[in-house]
């Protein structure tokens, strides 16, 4: 049971960092470069 408490708590101070990390480092290199090539692949239709 501590140690299920014990990750909800580290869960909970890392969450702010986790959500950074994602949106800056995950989000920009990988899906909006993805995003950018199918959108310019529709406008050419």
């Amino acid at each position: 049971m501590i140690k299920t408490v014990g990750g909800f708590v580290a869960l909970a101070l890392l969450l702010k960092p986790i959500d950074n990390f994602v949106e800056n480092i995950v989000i920009k290199k990988t899906v909006e470069p993805g995003l950018d090539y199918f959108s310019k692949s529709l406008n050419r239709e």
